[in-house]
Parts: structure tokens; sequence; C-alpha cells
């Protein structure tokens, strides 16, 4: 494989911020409680009665443990109160509806535009941008923190630093950078900031899930919302100032010189609407409406005729979609979502009745309500961290449950080792870059030095097309010395 030419410069941009009115946050700290058990003063010579241990109570929320630091066998034990772990607060872009950090919604067509920011010291940026082609318009996302940046294409390749990698080794090369952790999640990626502590999901229908902090409140702002907890002053523009129209908000965080038509609407005629909107009353119909206690059927009604208006132009693998397949890609969300808020509820028939069949490529499962945070696959990080979360519901297709995803194939944990030389599996993981393969040369970036490493040894391309093998190495400054590297990555 050739060596890829020069990067190309990406457009991510950023605006102005706000002034900062009170540079602490604005986040109400939980308050911390320790709870020591009353007992008599001690007096030498004198002897007491037996200690009566009571257990202290906390208040609401907080869980109580045992302090192991003061422990006395002889005395109470004593306690402390835990306070409740930080959940993260969500803003979700599916279609054109908003739904903000502070709950608020509205509908907006974005273009290229930021969703959220860091407004104080400008480290970190989540943008949007559509891409238009004769077969339709796609949303493209791009996570900038600090001086790296990663753009996620529909497809669901990545380009890392302005080159173009798969999921998988995008997230070897963020874990060997300390700086993200990328997995894949149903059709789409979650990518997790190690440094600020926020989270990013997207998926091939372009929608867009951003979580943060909520000791960020105060210093978060954009198309979704300033982050305060207070959705009264939601559309508020980079200056600070409030927008007087939702028009105005949205064009503010655009991209500086973006023409007004660089995105334009396609506008669908009314026999099509109308048709679409036939087929979307279902959501407020037997038996989805079951969900009307927990979820606004009205809202999932019109975000269900945009997603078939816009979903039934696109050319997917030369084909375009009918409005009938568009629908169940809608339903499956809104199921999925309703199952995340009623636990209990029953719609096991859904697909059948709507004939939205659940098909998957053989080893892959189907499942309904993945509660896992990601999909445990064979990467340099650790699957346990794939943890369950109970309120989470990301329903398509995964490994069975004790295999491990590699690419599209589902492997045992001893067999992620795809490596072989002279018979052996191996797994070693190098810290540099590779820009390519090239007959039996591999170039590769380590920190600041370039490595060209030849090979001297069979090489065998493993499953995800590394170049594998063993190699000198040779640096301007070191003598030749011979290593094993796997997932030199190309």
């Amino acid at each position: 494989m050739d060596i890829p030419s020069p990067p190309k410069t990406t457009q991510a941009f950023t605006l102005d911020k706000p002034q900062v009115q009170n540079p602490k946050s604005q986040v109400e700290a939980c308050q911390q409680f320790k709870c020591v058990p009353k007992l008599p003063p001690y007096r030498p010579g004198v002897h007491h009665p037996p200690q009566v241990c009571s257990t202290p109570q906390c208040p609401p929320k907080y869980k109580l443990q045992i302090d192991t630091s003061t422990h006395d066998r002889h005395k109470c034990p004593q306690y402390v109160c835990v306070p409740p772990p930080d959940r993260p607060v969500y803003c979700e872009l599916t279609g054109r509806t908003f739904n903000t950090f502070d709950g608020s919604e509205y509908k907006y067509d974005v273009c290229f535009h930021i969703l959220a920011r860091d407004n104080r010291f400008d480290a970190w940026t989540v943008l949007v941008r559509k891409k238009c082609r004769v077969d339709g318009c796609l949303n493209e996302l791009l996570i900038r923190q600090d001086d790296q940046l990663i753009l996620i294409k529909p497809d669901m390749t990545i380009e890392y630093d302005n080159y173009e990698y798969t999921v998988e080794q995008t997230s070897m090369i963020c874990f060997q950078k300390n700086s993200f952790d990328l997995a894949r999640l149903g059709t789409g990626v979650v990518v997790k900031s190690r440094k600020y502590n926020f989270t990013v999901a997207f998926n091939t229908d372009g929608d867009v899930k951003v979580g943060v902090s909520k000791s960020l409140s105060g210093s978060v702002d954009g198309l979704c919302g300033y982050f305060d907890g207070s959705p009264s002053n939601d559309r508020r523009l980079p200056s600070g100032r409030p927008a007087t129209s939702v028009d105005a908000f949205g064009r503010a965080w655009a991209k500086p010189g973006l023409s007004p038509n660089a995105c334009q609407t396609k506008v669908i005629d009314k026999e099509r609407q109308q048709e679409a909107w036939n087929l979307c009353d279902v959501v407020t119909k037997e038996p989805l409406s079951r969900c009307g206690s927990a979820l606004n059927l009205d809202k999932w009604r019109s975000m269900c005729l945009e997603k078939i208006c816009t979903c039934s132009e696109l050319v997917v693998n030369g084909t375009k979609r009918s409005q009938e397949e568009c629908r169940c890609l809608l339903l499956e969300q809104f199921v999925a979502e309703c199952r995340k808020e009623m636990t209990q509820i029953d719609l096991a028939d859904w697909r059948t009745l709507y004939r939205c069949p659940a098909e998957c490529p053989a080893p892959l499962v189907h499942y309904s309500c993945y509660q896992r945070v990601c999909e445990p696959s064979c990467s340099p990080q650790p699957h346990a961290g794939c943890q369950t979360d109970a309120r989470q519901c990301v329903p398509g297709c995964y490994c069975p449950e004790g295999t491990l995803r590699l690419k599209d194939s589902c492997v045992a944990v001893d067999q992620c080792l795809d490596c072989k030389y002279g018979g052996l599996r191996l797994k070693v993981y190098m810290k540099g870059m590779t820009r390519g393969c090239e007959g039996n040369r591999v170039l590769v970036i380590l920190d600041t030095s370039l490595l060209l490493l030849v090979q001297r040894g069979p090489v065998e391309r493993g499953r995800d097309s590394a170049c594998s093998g063993l190699y000198a190495t040779t640096t301007p400054d070191t003598a030749p010395s011979s290593r094993m590297y796997r997932n030199l990555i190309v």
C-alpha cells in the first residue's frame, strides 16, 4: 500500500466567547457528611458499660459507607455519607429536532454549526457539518480537543489529525495518546474525552448525542443551549446575549461567512407528506400509544415525518429506502426510548405489526435494548470498561454475550490475538502511528522521531489490515535492533 499523501486542512472553526461574569462554577457542590457516634468521655480507671453502636442515616440519595481509614475494633465504626454519582446531562439532535441540556426543545436545520463548546478556555468544540451530494445530504461530526481533531463520516470512517482510519484503529491511537476513548455502539460510535469529561455519540443516520458532566454547568453553550440548569436562557448567542429568534440563534452558531443557501432543505410535495403523515400516525395508536405517559407522542410523530422525508431521499448502497423502511428506523428509536423510560412495558409485537424485521448479518445478533455504554471489542482498551447502564437503550446488531467484536466478526477473548509470526500468535502494542506499508517497509511516526522499519522475517497481514512481522528499526541516532511489532496501523 502506498504511503498516503500529506493531510488536507479541515474546516473546524471557533467563535467569540462571552465575558465571564463569575469565574467560579455555578454548580452547587454536594455537601459532605461524616457520621461520628456520640460516646461518653474516656476516664482512666472508670469502666463504662458495653458500647452500643448505632448505624446513622444519610440524607436522601446519599450512600452510607464505613470509614475504614479510622476503624478501631475497640470503638464504634465511623461512617461517611457518599454523595450520588455525577450523572451526565445530554443534548440530542435527531433530524432537525434539538433537545437541549436544560430540557428545552426546538427545530432547526443545521449546516455547519457548533453544537457545544467550552466557552471559557475554548478547550473543546463539537460541530456538525452537512455534506450534500446528488444522492442526498448526510451529517458529519467534528470533535476538536486542544490541538487534536476527529472527523467522523456517515460510514463511520474517521479522519484523525487529517489521516483516515477505522474506528478500531482510531481507538488504538487515541488510547496511546490518552486523549479519547472510542467504541462502536449500534450503528454508530461513541467518543469520550478523557481530559474534559464530555461524551459524543454519533450514528449513521447523522443523529448526535452530547453528554456533559454537571461540573461543567455555566461553561458550555452552542446550539445545545447554554448549560446552567435553566431552559429560559438556552438560546444564547456566542457573545452571551440572548437571541431574538430561533433563526437568529441558529445563524449565530454557524461557520462565519456561511451562505444562507449552503444547505438548502429539499421541499417534499404535499402528496408525499400526507403519505408520510399517515404512516407516522401509528405512534398515536395502540400499542405504541401506551408510551404516551412517558413520551410526547406528537413530538415523535413530527420526528417520524421528518425522518421519512429525508431518509427516503437518500441513496444507500445504490438504492433508496422505502417510506416504510424509513418509518421502521424511527419506530425502532421510539420503542427503545419508551422501554428506557417504562421498563415494564410490553411492545414485543410491534415489529410484526408494522413489518419491521430485525435483521443482522451473522454472527451478529439483534438487541432491542442494548444497555452497555460501549460494545466489548478487541481493542487496547479493557473490555471490562463497557459497563451496563440501566439508563441506556440502544437497539442494533451486536456480538453475542461472551464474545468480543473484531471488525465484523465475533471472537473469544483468546482469539483477539490475530497477528501471526512463525506459527506464534502475538499481541504486542506499539506507541507509534503508521502512515503506510510499502513493500517490505513501514514508515512509522513515533513521538517526534521517524523510524523506517525494514522487514527481516515473513509477514502475514492480520484481519485488521495491520502490517505485522519482524522488523529492524533504524533511526538517525540509534543502531538497528530487532523487535516484533503488531498493529502498525495503515
